[in-house]
C-alpha cells in the first residue's frame, strides 16, 4: 500500500487480584517482548495502574482511556499508545449499560500517526459477565449474562458509528475480553460491523484456542476464544493474527494476550 501505516494492536486482561504485583514484572516483560504500538489492557484498577499501567506508560508510551466516573479514579480499559509516532486526537470512556459491577468498561482513542497524517480509532471493552459470588437473582450467566453482553455488543456499534460520523470513514480497532465465544450472538452482533482478526490474517501464529486459563496452566486446546481483536476490514490489510500461550503469558495472568500486525 502506497502511503501506508503498519502497526502492532495487542490486547491482554491483567487478572486484578491481590497477587498482581507479583506477576507485574513478568506481565511488563512480556509486553516490552512483544513491542506493540497500542496496548490495550483490561480489569485495571488502581493496584493495576500503580503495578502494571505506569510502569509500561513511561518513555514513549502515553496512556488514553478516561476514567468513568464511579468505577475508581482510573480507567479500567485503559488503551497505551506509542507517543512517539501517534498524537492522541480524542478520548473517551463509560460503563456498559448492561452489567452488574463497576468494572465492565469500554475506552475509545482515537489516534493520528504522525508521520503520515492517517487517523484511526481504538475501542477497548470488558463485557459483563454473571459469577458464583454475585446474588442469585440477578440470573444466570448463560441467560442473563448473555443478553447483557448482546447489549454490550449492540452498544459498540453504536458507539462505532458515532466514531464514523465525526471522523469519517477511518479504520476502527476493537479489542478486549468479551467474555463470549465465536458461536455466541454477541460476537456474532460484533461482526455485523468488524471483522475478527483470527478469520482474515494473511499468517496465522496460533489456532483459536480457549485464550481464558488458570494463571500457570494451559489453556483448552479445544476451547475457544474470548479474547479478540476485531477491525473495519474494509480499509484495513490484517497481516499477522496471534494468541500468545507460551509460558511467559501463562504464568503472567490469567488471559493469553491478542496481538494483530495491521495495516491501514
Amino acid at each position: 500500500m502506497n502511503n501506508s501505516l503498519k502497526l502492532r494492536l495487542m490486547g491482554n486482561n491483567v487478572k486484578r487480584d491481590v497477587h498482581i504485583a507479583n506477576r507485574a514484572s513478568l506481565m511488563l516483560a512480556n509486553y516490552t517482548r512483544h513491542a506493540p504500538d497500542v496496548l490495550c489492557l483490561q480489569e485495571c484498577d488502581a493496584l493495576a495502574y500503580e503495578t502494571v499501567v505506569k510502569p509500561f506508560a513511561t518513555g514513549n508510551f502515553s496512556v488514553a482511556g478516561t476514567a468513568v466516573e464511579g468505577s475508581g479514579e482510573v480507567s479500567r480499559t485503559p488503551i497505551l499508545y506509542r507517543n512517539d509516532k501517534f498524537s492522541l486526537v480524542e478520548q473517551a470512556g463509560a460503563f456498559f449499560a448492561h452489567r452488574y459491577t463497576n468494572s465492565k468498561t469500554y475506552s475509545i482513542a482515537v489516534l493520528q500517526d504522525k508521520a503520515s497524517g492517517k487517523r484511526f480509532a481504538v475501542i477497548n471493552a470488558h463485557f459483563a459477565i454473571i459469577i458464583g459470588r454475585y446474588p442469585k437473582e440477578i440470573g444466570t450467566d448463560a441467560e442473563v449474562g448473555n443478553q447483557w453482553r448482546i447489549g454490550n455488543a449492540k452498544q459498540l456499534l453504536s458507539v462505532a458509528n458515532e466514531l464514523r460520523q465525526t471522523h469519517g470513514d477511518i479504520p476502527i480497532f476493537l479489542t478486549g475480553d468479551f467474555n463470549s465465544t465465536c458461536l455466541e450472538e454477541p460476537y456474532r452482533v460484533l461482526c455485523t460491523f468488524f471483522t475478527d482478526t483470527l478469520t482474515v490474517a494473511r499468517e496465522f501464529c496460533s489456532r483459536p484456542i480457549a485464550t481464558f486459563h488458570a494463571v500457570g496452566k494451559e489453556p483448552d486446546g479445544n476451547g475457544l476464544p474470548l479474547d479478540y481483536i476485531f477491525v473495519t476490514d474494509q480499509n484495513t490489510d490484517v497481516l499477522r493474527s496471534e494468541i500468545v500461550c507460551d509460558s511467559d503469558m501463562l504464568n503472567s495472568t490469567d488471559h493469553c494476550a491478542v496481538i494483530a500486525d495491521l495495516v491501514i
